[in-house]
């Protein structure tokens, strides 16, 4: 793609109803598929699913940006907040305008790659525009059970993505790696939504898995870490059945415990991916009550592992058991 296929305007600081950006006409568009909305996109986002249909909920352009948002937006640095609007800066990659949930213009930087701009988007951009929409976004990797959605919540390094990658070497359908988004249907039941079918695992989780077949590219090229095209993924949003906080001990079994109702919240929001932006985006009040109702009807528990070594067949195996049992609370299951 041509980054440099958009026109500089003078006044490059936002107001209401301006319009910030002038991108060429003739630009090919991508039509794309994650968390239940389409992007219609001028840039090309392989991990997405590509789909065939003219409805478009967020458009993504290249364009120019604002440098800053007007008023007195929340700054945290190389980002600002403010209901509605999100502005992103990476230097020497790119910068990055959400608008209302429905539109984000990306002006690159010259000495950016398409894969460096991508991973902004796809990470921090990304968790504006869903916040914007009120998804809840959690940290969490999440599969398809015959029960409903399993999410898994930690730090990054807790091993999120190596255990979605065996649960799906089991068979389970991969639903989303990294970040979940959660919504509430109408009858009060919390939805995961599927985001696309990439996960990145390191070169020895790869071989361990026997994911060598698996089409994989490698994140940067100072780190033995790909990004790995998933083939079982389910594309339907599913009702929440169960909720794993992991982490690790320095014991040398594994541990699950069920918290008390106040500590599943407090993890919860522990674990709430981009938290920091929903003060600048006054959400908190929306991010409260999806949480609240999330953790009401959901099954929760805290899941201990050694540091080393991974354990990795044993913890799934503890999981498998418990999110197999009180499966009665889920009222519908969505089948992929």
């Amino acid at each position: 793609m041509d980054f440099n296929a958009y026109v500089t305007i003078s006044n490059n600081t936002y107001q209401p109803n301006q319009i910030h950006y002038c991108v060429k006409q003739d630009m090919s568009t991508y039509t794309y598929s994650a968390f239940g909305l389409t992007f219609q996109s001028q840039l090309q986002i392989p991990e997405m699913l590509l789909v065939d249909t003219q409805h478009c909920d967020v458009n993504i352009r290249i364009g120019i940006v604002p440098d800053s948002l007007s008023g007195s937006p929340f700054n945290g640095g190389i980002w600002q907040a403010a209901p509605g609007q999100f502005l992103l800066k990476v230097e020497e990659i790119a910068s990055y305008y959400i608008c209302s949930g429905c539109d984000i213009t990306i002006e690159p930087d010259p000495g950016g790659t398409e894969d460096e701009v991508r991973a902004f988007l796809l990470g921090s951009g990304l968790a504006a525009l869903l916040q914007q929409r009120h998804i809840l976004t959690l940290h969490a990797s999440a599969i398809q059970t015959e029960h409903g959605a399993v999410l898994f919540l930690g730090n990054s390094g807790a091993g999120k993505s190596t255990l979605l990658a065996a649960l799906c070497a089991k068979g389970y359908p991969m639903l989303a790696d990294d970040v979940t988004g959660v919504v509430v249907d109408d009858d009060n039941i919390p939805i995961a939504l599927p985001s696309f079918p990439n996960t990145k695992l390191w070169a020895d989780s790869i071989s361990k898995l026997e994911f060598e077949s698996y089409r994989r590219q490698r994140v940067r090229t100072e780190l033995d870490k790909f990004s790995l095209k998933m083939v079982n993924f389910c594309r339907d949003a599913i009702p929440v059945h169960a909720i794993y906080f992991l982490s690790h001990h320095n014991q040398a079994h594994i541990l699950l415990n069920t918290d008390h109702a106040i500590d599943q919240f407090k993890r919860l929001y522990q674990y709430t991916y981009r938290k920091k932006f929903l003060r600048g985006l006054q959400l908190q009040s929306s991010h409260f009550k999806i949480a609240s109702k999330l953790l009401h009807t959901t099954k929760t528990a805290t899941v201990k592992r050694p540091v080393h070594p991974f354990l990795l067949s044993e913890l799934v195996e503890t999981l498998e058991q418990d999110f197999a049992v009180n499966s009665d609370h889920l009222s519908r299951f969505v089948s992929c």
